[in-house]
């Protein structure tokens, strides 16, 4: 198995803090929970620990929720030959399958009760029963598993067994965002570009212009690094022939969640304005309008309502002698312009 750690770049501490304590980790033969947001990464961590930890026995992944419903015994421990009806014969499970390797279940807070309590004879007694047999199997696994859900607010729910989640004791590592990574979406992005073109037998990789670059690392990367690598496959593939990628080579949903982004980011600066107003004036909407140097009607049409004035402001009620006419349309936020003096709302 290739090292999985080329596909970890940067030099962010919560980057490194996380491959040191991998690295840590591998030497052990305890479970290890891997926690992150969905596309950051945690398969490839766990190849990382897989690889490090020097065993010799196969890399086998499963997702909890891909896991055979009213089968989950026989699909993860095995089977005797005529346990249920298709059953011609024995067969190992996937657990078993990973004697002397690497074990890996995603998803974990979706595992089913009986996948639970599985696992939990699993980290106990390093044994397994296969369905249908009464005799339990010893077997060499390590393992692991990811979620990107809170177990404790599962096992207060009732739906996952505190004692599974008290098996992995403190050895957790959390995987950050790319959001949070930005030192690595370059490095990233010219790794997926080289190894789409490669897959495509292109002379050589396109290459990213510069404001392809700057969108790249603008942009908020809500599915993380498979996100990336997904817009840099599109690219790749809809770049011009020897030409770079530019910026009509980007997913259009891609530039459009750009565009969001930034409309966004504008509208909250102003609300920031007016809310900071608004306090200095304790909620007269004319005095705060008279401060941002614009009508009350354009205060009214960036803040919404009545009563988001009053939380904003964080006062009992508006002046008395402001008088106040709400609308149930409430006119785009986009109508609203920055001045540069003083900070003020044109």
């Amino acid at each position: 198995m290739p090292e999985p750690a080329t596909l970890l770049f940067g030099n962010s501490p919560s980057v490194s803090a996380l491959l040191l304590d991998a690295d840590r980790y591998a030497r052990t033969h305890h479970p290890i929970l891997i926690l992150g947001e969905p596309g950051v990464g945690k398969t490839v961590i766990a190849q990382l620990i897989h690889v490090r930890s020097g065993r010799k026995g196969p890399f086998v992944k499963q997702a909890a929720s891909w896991i055979p419903p009213q089968l989950e015994v026989a699909h993860l421990a095995g089977h005797a030959k005529g346990a249920f009806t298709g059953a011609y014969e024995a067969r190992a499970g996937l657990i078993e399958t990973a004697h002397q390797g690497t074990f890996f279940l995603d998803e974990l807070g979706l595992a089913s009760g009986t996948v639970q309590q599985l696992l939990l004879q699993l980290l106990e007694d390093r044994t397994i029963r296969r369905m249908g047999e009464v005799r339990d199997r010893p077997v060499d696994v390590r393992f692991l598993a990811a979620t990107n859900a809170d177990l404790g607010e599962l096992v207060s729910a009732g739906s996952f067994r505190a004692d599974l989640q008290q098996r992995f004791g403190y050895l957790t590592l959390r995987v950050p965002r790319l959001a949070d990574r930005r030192d690595e979406i370059l490095p990233l992005a010219s790794f997926f570009i080289e190894r789409e073109a490669r897959e495509l037998e292109l002379p050589a990789a396109p290459q990213p212009t510069a404001s392809v670059r700057q969108c790249l690392m603008a942009a908020p990367w809500a599915g993380n690094i498979r996100e990336l690598e997904a817009v840099c496959r599109y690219a790749v593939l809809h770049a011009t022939p020897d030409g770079p990628i530019d910026l009509c080579d980007l997913p259009s949903d891609f530039v459009a969640s750009l565009n969001a982004t930034a409309h966004n980011g504008h509208a909250a600066s102003h609300q920031a304005q007016a809310r900071a107003a608004l306090a200095r004036t304790n909620g007269n909407v004319t005095q705060a309008a008279r401060l941002l140097g614009c009508s009350r009607q354009r205060l009214y049409r960036l803040l919404g309502t009545v009563a988001s004035l009053v939380a904003l402001a964080g006062v009992p009620s508006l002046r008395p002698h402001v008088t106040v006419r709400t609308s149930h349309r409430t006119p785009s936020v986009a109508a609203v312009r920055s001045s540069t003096r003083l900070g003020r709302i044109a």
